[in-house]
């Protein structure tokens, strides 16, 4: 069961380390846009709440914490952002949508 709230997870975002996982769809993005990692995490930790989607869900994998998807447009693209809320925060996926 989730004890974190919506706005506890954007304060934890924003003020906290970020890793971002390796992932093909991630590493396709920067390369595509141009960007770098650090430019994606400027882009996890601008989320507000209004790009909330939906969460908190428990990760399938069983493990400890919970995941948090978003919806966020940067770059003239809408990001899809899937981060787990655990310290440090893990961005599982922050990619284009879609792609």
């Amino acid at each position: 069961m989730a004890t974190e709230t919506l706005d506890e997870v954007i304060d934890l975002i924003k003020t906290s380390c970020i890793i971002i996982a390796n992932r093909d769809k991630n590493a396709a993005t920067r390369y595509r846009l141009g960007i770098t990692v650090d430019e994606q995490k400027d882009i996890i930790k601008s989320l507000q709440v209004q790009d909330y989607e939906r969460g908190p869900e428990a990760d399938y994998d069983g493990s400890p914490g919970n995941i948090w998807i978003f919806k966020k447009k940067a770059y003239g693209e809408v990001f899809y952002i899937k981060i787990k809320y655990v310290k440090p925060i893990r961005a599982i996926s922050c990619h284009i949508d879609e792609i």
